[in-house]
């Protein structure tokens, strides 16, 4: 069985991290089934898994491609009934949900959509029914190294399209409200412990600890979490399913005992395993059924059906089941980093478990958290390139309260909301007041120095690397076979992508959708331009495109942040990146103390860096947007913010209009500014547009691209490539690399 759940896993897993899907040719699937029942009892079994693996992945995978917008018909306006299926992100300024479709055009294939609706009435509920006019588009995010993949999250929640509810419409919400029993009570038990907690930062957590809704959570607590190592704890995780099925039991062999004076030790024993299995079940449905719940809960039922048949299952054989029921529930569940890490860490307590000497409780469980510490590590290193040092030891105790106190005193408050509300307000709020009081220690400790560990750019092979010598460590007796897999664990922790020389520079361009976000990077420096979207609900790039970045490339700190506008909606989205990490300068912006201003530079590492404008002090305008020159002795980048053609009318006539090899078409490619005199004078190699896939602007404007075309340019836009990479080597050489979309291709990606 472990064989055949493994040659499982490899099969679909093949599928869902494929560049693109293969064909699925009728004669290969009527191979498999002819062959199947020749294969199934024999030790090739696993090659039939195999087979159904890749089988199955790839026609999920294409039934899922299949739905969606027609190709050149968006952004499309439409007039749909759709059913709100998830539970509501209230947001300071809109709100957002996944909707299934009842009715709309019968030409569109739409089953699922996300929905953002600003200006949301406070009456939004799950499981509403509404009919609203839409503006779709095809669900495309953000692509850059190191970055949250969206596009993967809304094709395994099947989301065939990305909708905004139309300002020109009335929504109005139908009479027949949906039957959704499971959603519903989740929507009604998340919205009364949020009210109980209401002004506590611990709200948040509170909610996601009772019904997987982590909203409320702020970004300051996930800071925390993630120093320290508990994240996995501040949602409803397997070992919360799997202790919650174990008060299940113990709570039915006390009804057993006082019911039953007379009754059979084995009919107490069904008893207690069906409790187990219902409650558990129950409760991963109230969290949402995720996978480490999915898990838990599956295993469970596996090892239930196996004692009331009076079977015993090993553990191994209990997890290959539930490992074969999750691939067959979701097969994109392996491109979620929690399917691992749930998956090993079970695994991994089995193996540790099996061969251990006896020893005192408080011994084992040392022994067990230290084991599943080594063994995410590398897990943990490549998925986030971050892990924390000080996570063995603060899961010692934080599991413990978490399983054993926190989240049953959660349930019994949730369980009181319909009957005794009053003493479930009582439990939450000294909960609360409890958690607010456990933050600041928590902060105090993922603050301490090497509290967390960074390792950007993790290769795969490097991580398999070290998930074989954290096994090796463990498992092997020979204190010398131990010491060659520490040391080549400790790899891992130092590895590091080759540094650049002096002169050398990476030039990136995120993709941040209509805001422009650029990095410098040199031998020791770390330099970065921001030009916001603009607006007052500008979400935080910092925390979405910025942050991620930084810590992929290996930058601790940034040196200089150079802010293009004094707008305040074009200077602002950079709050995580102020609260998480150190930035050594900052220029212009309505805030700076140092304005940005023609004649300053910035050299770096044999890098110059020159402020071109604007020559007096910043103004509301966009000609005094902050332009910078970037380059050394043989590539040189062109960043001319958002002046006018007046303006770079001028910045010619005073010569600081520079010849580049590479420049930012500016103000994203509008008609209002790449005047036919600036892009004679700048001459470039490549012309990069920053602007939105499918902006209300239409940018770039057709007649701006070719004008840059006409000058030589090669024209290039983050919106379709995703993020872009000038590199400037000490041998001469310049390139301007395919963006991250192409690079690292996804099947889903062309949907």
């Amino acid at each position: 069985m472990r064989k055949d759940a493994l040659a499982l896993l490899i099969g679909v897993t093949g599928i869902q991290f494929a560049p693109c899907l293969p064909p699925l040719p009728a004669a290969g699937v009527a191979a498999a089934l002819i062959l199947a029942p020749f294969l199934w009892r024999t030790r090739f079994r696993a090659v039939v898994f195999l087979a159904l693996g890749l089988i199955y992945a790839l026609a999920n995978a294409q039934q899922t491609l299949s739905h969606g917008l027609p190709a050149g018909r968006e952004p499309l306006d439409v007039q749909a009934t759709v059913e709100i299926v998830s539970l509501v992100d209230r947001r300071e300024f809109s709100s957002g949900f996944d909707a299934k479709i009842l009715s709309i055009d019968p030409h569109l294939d739409i089953r699922r959509i996300r929905v953002n609706w600003y200006r949301a009435p406070a009456s939004l509920r799950a499981a509403q029914r509404w009919s609203m006019g839409l503006k779709l588009r095809s669900p495309r995010g953000f692509r850059n190294p190191g970055g949250f993949d969206a596009e993967s999250l809304w094709g395994r929640a099947g989301i065939d399209a990305l909708a905004t509810v139309s300002s020109r419409s009335t929504p109005r919400l139908t009479a027949v409200p949906g039957w959704a029993p499971v959603l519903r009570s989740r929507e009604y038990l998340s919205r009364v412990l949020a009210g109980w907690a209401a002004g506590s930062p611990s709200a948040g957590v509170i909610t996601g600890l009772a019904v997987g809704d982590t909203h409320g959570v702020a970004p300051e607590l996930w800071s925390v979490f993630r120093s320290t190592g508990i994240t996995h704890l501040m949602a409803i995780s397997g070992s919360h399913v799997g202790m919650f099925g174990v008060f299940a039991a113990f709570a039915a062999r006390m009804l057993w005992r006082v019911t039953q004076r007379r009754g059979t030790q084995q009919g107490c024993a069904r008893l207690c395993v069906l409790a187990a299995m219902c409650a558990s079940f129950c409760y991963a449905l109230l969290a949402g059924f995720s996978i480490p719940s999915q898990r838990t809960a599956l295993m469970i039922a596996v090892v239930g059906l196996g004692r009331l048949r009076a079977r015993i299952l090993a553990p191994s054989r209990s997890l290959s089941l539930a490992l074969i029921a999750v691939l067959l529930l979701d097969p994109a569940a392996p491109l979620q980093p929690g399917f691992w890490l749930s998956f090993a860490t079970v695994a991994w307590i089995f193996a540790l478990s099996s061969g251990a000497a006896p020893a005192p409780g408080w011994m084992q469980a040392l022994r067990l958290q230290m084991g599943v510490s080594l063994i995410v590590l590398p897990i943990t290193l490549y998925c986030f390139a971050q892990t924390s040092l000080i996570a063995p030891l603060v899961n010692v105790i934080a599991i413990p309260l978490a399983g054993l106190i926190l989240v049953p005193l959660i349930i019994i408050a949730a369980a009181m909301a319909p009957l005794l509300p009053d003493v479930g307000q009582w439990i939450v709020q000294h909960l609360a007041a409890a958690l607010d009081h456990a933050w600041p220690l928590l902060r105090a400790a993922g603050e301490l120095p090497f509290a967390q560990w960074w390792t950007p750019g993790l290769p795969l092979p490097v991580a398999v690397v070290g998930a074989g010598a954290a096994i090796a460590l463990c498992l092997l007796p020979a204190w010398q076979w131990r010491c060659i897999a520490a040391a080549a664990l400790l790899s891992v922790f130092w590895w590091r992508a080759p540094a650049l020389q002096r002169q050398e520079f990476d030039f990136v361009i995120l993709d941040a959708g209509d805001a422009l976000v650029t990095v410098l990077l040199t031998a020791q420096s770390t330099l970065v331009y921001y030009r916001g979207a603009g607006g007052v609900m500008q979400a935080d790039v910092g925390a979405t495109v910025l942050l991620p970045y930084l810590r992929y490339a290996g930058r601790e700190h940034v040196d200089l942040l150079v802010l293009s506008h004094v707008d305040a909606g074009y200077a602002s989205g950079l709050d995580s990146l102020f609260r998480e990490m150190r930035v050594a300068q900052t220029i212009g912006g309505g805030d700076s103390q140092a304005p940005c201003l023609a004649g300053q530079r910035f050299d770096r590492d044999g890098v110059a860096v020159r402020v071109l404008a604007p020559r007096a002090a910043l103004t509301q305008d966009q000609d005094a947007s902050c332009m910078l020159w970037i380059g050394n002795s043989r590539t040189s980048v062109l960043v001319p913010g958002d002046a006018t053609q007046a303006a770079e009318a001028q910045r010619v006539a005073a010569g600081t209009a520079w010849p580049a090899s590479l420049v930012i078409v500016p103000a994203r490619g509008s008609h209002h500014s790449s005047s036919p005199g600036f892009v004679v004078a700048v001459r470039p190699r490549w012309a990069v547009v920053a602007a939105a896939h499918l902006n209300r602007f239409a940018y770039p404007r057709a007649e701006v691209v070719a004008r840059w075309q006409a000058a030589g340019a090669q024209v290039r836009q983050v919106s379709q490539e995703g993020a872009m990479v000038l590199r400037s080597r000490a041998d001469g050489s310049a390139s301007l690399l395919p963006g991250e979309r192409l690079t690292n291709r996804r099947y889903w990606t062309a949907k």
